[in-house]
C-alpha cells in the first residue's frame, strides 16, 4: 500500500485493507458505547443544549423586543452584555437571530456556562 499511497493512487480507506478491520471496529463500538454513551457525557450534552437554549431565549428575547420598542429593563440590561457587533436592533428580524445564533455559536463551552450562570443567577 506505502507505493500506492506515495504514488497518490490508492483511493481506497486503509481500514478497506486491514487485516484487522474487525478487531477496529470492535474497539470503536465500545468506545462510543461506553465512553460517548456513558452517563456522564450524556448528562453534559443535557446541560448543554439547556444552556444553549436558554442563552438563545434570553438574547433573541431582549433584541427582537428591542427592534420592536417593547424592550423591557431587564431586555436592555442583556442587550447591553453583547459585544457591540451584536447589539445592533435596526436589522431585520432574520439578520437579528442569525447574528444572535453566530455569537452563542461562537463562545467556548465554559464562556457559555459562565455566562448562563449570571443570567440565572447563580454566579454574580
Amino acid at each position: 500500500n506505502e507505493e500506492a499511497i506515495l504514488a497518490g493512487s490508492f483511493d481506497v480507506s486503509l481500514m478497506d485493507k486491514s487485516k484487522y478491520t474487525a478487531q477496529i471496529e470492535d474497539i470503536i463500538a465500545l468506545s462510543v458505547n461506553k465512553i460517548y454513551r456513558s452517563q456522564e457525557v450524556t448528562e453534559k450534552e443535557i446541560a448543554g443544549y439547556k444552556i444553549l437554549s436558554d442563552l438563545l431565549d434570553v438574547y433573541t428575547t431582549a433584541l427582537v423586543r428591542t427592534n420592536e420598542g417593547k424592550s423591557s429593563n431587564y431586555d436592555k440590561l442583556m442587550v447591553n452584555t453583547l459585544p457591540e457587533f451584536y447589539r445592533r436592533t435596526d436589522l431585520p428580524i432574520y439578520n437579528i437571530l442569525l447574528n444572535t445564533c453566530c455569537y452563542v455559536a461562537s463562545l467556548s463551552d465554559s464562556a457559555a456556562v459562565h455566562m448562563h450562570n449570571k443570567i440565572m443567577g447563580k454566579q454574580l
